[in-house]
């Protein structure tokens, strides 16, 4: 009965990725990967992650933080603007206690350019 029940959760677990899931592969821009991690209290697992491809079309690596800023800022897709997905994105890693300071940077950097005075 307790596998049965570990099962279920994992099953409601996975089948709650099917919304996030579906927008970042729409445009198969991202593959679908599972790569192992390792948690803050030591344990490996793997873990579900979207990974850019880089002989995508989309894929710009070779832009610079205010170049991704000035085409971020003005940007907007059918769930809304870019700007707000980033926000989101880095109050959240903030909130989990993961830092990305290049990230935070460019949301630093897209802000000044869309809220007044910037």
């Amino acid at each position: 009965m307790r596998r049965a029940r570990a099962a279920g959760r994992a099953a409601r677990l996975v089948g709650g990725l099917g919304g996030p899931a579906r927008a970042e592969l729409a445009t198969y821009a991202y593959s679908e990967e599972t790569l192992p991690i390792t948690l803050s209290d030591g344990r490996h697992v793997d873990a579900v992650s979207y990974v850019m491809r880089r002989d995508h079309s989309q894929y710009v690596g070779q832009l610079g933080i205010s170049e991704q800023a000035r085409i971020i800022a003005r940007a907007v897709g059918g769930r809304g603007p870019n700007a707000d997905y980033l926000f989101n994105t880095t109050r959240h890693l903030a909130q989990i206690g993961v830092a990305d300071p290049v990230l935070d940077l460019l949301a630093r950097e897209v802000r000044a350019l869309i809220e007044p005075g910037g």
